[in-house]
């Protein structure tokens, strides 16, 4: 019944029949709907309400990070950001959460993505220590039981938020598991900070053959009907390399003021837009992920607007923003605006 009552709620929003079976009413979106009911009183971090809260989600089958946050906040006030997390106990012997619940904050005006983890010792090695006692995998049948904990973070405390009036995103990432998206505007009140033309970073290798390459290739997938598909090629020596395609949208912040030319392997191109991404290459149990940043540009004959369609590829050598990066299990996402894609897993070895 308890259950019930939760997904009752993310069901006002969907329209869909409230049935604890139904698996429509499992998503991270759907049970931040139904967390929304209790918002006031879970950002003020009321114990009695996140001890129901658990109780309510524990009746569901979620499996999964959901999270809400406010719709607005001024700068000199907190920010707080719930995290539901249901899972397995083995999910939980797989993944812990101490050593792998993290907080992505996504700026919206540039691009800029952080990544910060809530729950691990700030003292707490990057490796876990060989001679760390991990505990027995739990047999089958408890294995399958769940777990169930809301959390309450002011992200003030975590990361560095925008000084300058602007649009951000949250979630919660656990290695191979993200949550929905919360989007917030901050700093209403002040003004916003003028948009800067995105620049192409880096510029196009001018050698055949030789990345980065921001044309189609034997390397990349097909072109989605809509968002981005991308993969990573694992190489000798720590070697990665990602190869992608996209289709999406034309937002203000991808639009060159004007055609700009630019010399590629296959002679000069012209650019009509450029659009941010940032990788992250989350480790399993480990501390902080890398993070590589590049802008693809899309190639055509005229100026677009916003709305267009934007099309094009992309394939860069990762090995900069991942030597060093210790061997162990990757999970790659990758953020474009306000969507997230992935994941890819990968080993390094």
């Amino acid at each position: 019944m308890l259950g019930s009552l939760l997904l009752a709620a993310a069901v006002t929003a969907c329209g869909a029949p409230a049935t604890k079976g139904n698996k429509a009413m499992t998503t991270p979106a759907e049970i931040a709907g139904g967390l929304q009911r209790y918002a006031p009183a879970l950002f003020q971090g009321e114990s009695n309400t996140i001890d129901q809260v658990e109780l309510l989600l524990s009746d569901t089958p979620f499996q999964g990070l959901s999270v809400i946050a406010p719709d607005r906040v001024r700068s000199d006030a907190p920010l707080p950001l719930i995290i539901a997390a249901q899972k397995t106990v083995l999910r939980g012997w797989e993944v812990g959460e101490e050593a792998n619940l993290s907080v992505v904050l996504v700026d919206l005006d540039s691009g800029e993505v952080q990544i910060r983890q809530v729950l691990r010792d700030s003292k707490a090695e990057e490796r876990p220590s060989p001679q760390a006692r991990r505990p027995p995998r739990p047999t089958p049948d408890a294995g399958k039981t769940l777990v169930t904990k809301v959390y309450r973070f002011d992200v003030r405390d975590l990361l560095d938020l925008p000084r300058h009036q602007g649009s951000i995103v949250l979630r919660a990432l656990a290695f191979d598991w993200i949550s929905n998206a919360a989007r917030l505007d901050l700093d209403p009140t002040q003004p916003r900070l003028a948009l800067k033309p995105p620049a192409i970073i880096p510029p196009p290798a001018r050698v055949p053959g030789a990345l980065p390459s921001y044309d189609a290739g034997p390397g990349n997938p097909k072109t989605p009907p809509r968002g981005v598909d991308f993969r990573i090629e694992t190489g000798p020596g720590g070697a990665l390399k990602v190869y992608g395609t996209f289709s999406r949208p034309a937002t203000q912040s991808d639009l060159l003021p004007s055609p700009q030319a630019l010399p590629t392997a296959t002679g000069s191109k012209i650019a009509v837009a450029a659009v941010p991404m940032a990788l992250a290459l989350v480790g399993l149990d480990q501390r902080q992920p890398a993070i590589a940043n590049w802008t693809a540009p899309v190639w055509g004959n005229a100026p677009v607007g916003t709305g267009s369609i934007l099309s094009g590829h992309f394939a860069l050598d990762l090995y900069a923003s991942t030597a060093g990066k210790p061997p162990g299990q990757y999970a790659a996402w990758l953020f474009v605006g306000g969507e997230v894609y992935g994941p890819q897993r990968f080993e390094v070895k």
